[in-house]
């Protein structure tokens, strides 16, 4: 994965649950797919073992995720919501739209906390 140095800008929320994410990979996640490997080695022939193979991607993809976090929380900027004012939308702010009489509200995230689907 290739690092950049661009800043990343979040919500205090969003910025807290990367970190959290973070934190539980490392404590939990890591150990149980090292685990796992080494469990899977013990069956025996590597070069036809399916359970080792799939253990050894599945912690690459672990070690992938952890790397793309930490890279993300070094680059991360908190807004500061308090400073964005009644008429000014940015990062942290909420919004309301009126669509044919329906009223929706829209949170204003940074491009790693969106989820369009949602």
């Amino acid at each position: 994965m290739a690092q950049t140095t661009q800043r990343v800008q979040m919500t205090p929320l969003g910025y807290r649950q990367l970190v959290d994410e973070l934190a539980l990979l490392q404590k939990t996640g890591l150990p149980e797919a090292i685990d796992r490997v080494a469990k899977a080695r013990e069956f025996g022939d590597l070069s036809e073992n399916a359970e080792y193979h799939s253990a050894k991607e599945d912690l690459s993809a672990l070690e992938g995720r952890i790397d793309e976090l930490k890279d993300i929380i070094s680059r991360v900027i908190v807004v500061d919501i308090k400073k964005t004012g009644e008429e000014e939308v940015g990062i942290g702010s909420t919004v309301s739209v009126e669509v044919n009489g329906k009223s929706h509200d829209f949170s204003i995230v940074g491009e790693w906390e969106a989820d369009p689907a949602a």
